[in-house]
């Protein structure tokens, strides 16, 4: 047999050789264990609050058109808390926080709501960021302000794009619990935004100021006759007057 394949003791000089080799190895794999134990438990703190918030938190009320997914959580000081891997071993505390999101969830919701809402305005509007807070928030609301997103294939396209439910567009929120809500694909559709106004002006309402919802109370499908002979559409645009409607 050759002498290579024949069992030796370990040396002292061996050992001294492999020692440093090997404990830097085995506390290499440490850090790794550690790093990974570490990414699990922070996974499952994700996903037992999430489903909190969706079982408990959303039954409290309106939640609107959109909800905070795991990468939005920094945005609620108590959810962030809760995502903390300690709480496995700590469950009194964990419950003292869950009571506190309860009691805190819908007004931080609204907050977070209208922070969304000021990032489309300053994104759709950037030579207005300077405005106050409340103009803002009315000219998101006017029956003109009407959204689009410009990614290509985007399955949202069909569905009401004003605010808030905009908020809720598919392409905004992600559809993945680790990309947080992001308005960078919405634009403004002046199409519709100018079809808007010119069906406004028909009612013999003012664009500048009337809100979605006082354009729903008016009903303006009853204006539909005196509108397309007006010379203010093109062929075009009479063509996609009928389906629009059906927004309101």
């Amino acid at each position: 047999m050759p002498k290579v394949n024949v069992a030796h003791p370990l040396t002292e000089r061996a050992w001294s050789m492999m020692k440093r080799r090997l404990l830097s190895l085995l506390e290499t794999l440490r850090i790794q264990l550690d790093s990974e134990l570490l990414e699990a438990a922070i996974m499952r703190r994700k996903m037992a609050t999430e489903e909190f918030v969706v079982t408990h938190c959303a039954v409290l009320g309106n939640i609107g058109p959109v909800m905070p997914s795991p990468a939005d959580y920094a945005e609620f000081p108590v959810l962030q808390d809760l995502l903390d891997p300690a709480l496995e071993q700590d469950p009194s505390r964990e419950r003292l926080l869950q009571e506190q999101l309860l009691s805190t969830f819908q007004q931080s919701l609204v907050l977070w709501r209208d922070s969304l809402a000021i990032r489309i305005f300053d994104s759709v509007f950037p030579n207005e960021i300077d405005m106050a807070l409340n103009d803002k928030m009315c000219k998101l609301n006017l029956a003109t302000t009407f959204f689009n997103c410009s990614r290509r294939f985007c399955a949202g396209l069909l569905k009401d794009m004003r605010y808030p439910t905009v908020l809720g567009h598919s392409c905004l929120t992600g559809g993945n619990p680790c990309t947080p809500w992001s308005e960078e694909s919405i634009v403004l559709d002046p199409v519709v935004g100018d079809l808007l106004a010119n069906i406004l002006r028909s009612c013999c309402m003012d664009p500048t100021v009337t809100t979605h919802d006082e354009l729903v109370e008016c009903d303006p499908r009853v204006f539909v006759t005196s509108f397309l002979s007006s010379s203010v559409l093109s062929s075009f645009v009479v063509i996609f007057l009928f389906p629009l409607l059906f927004f309101f």
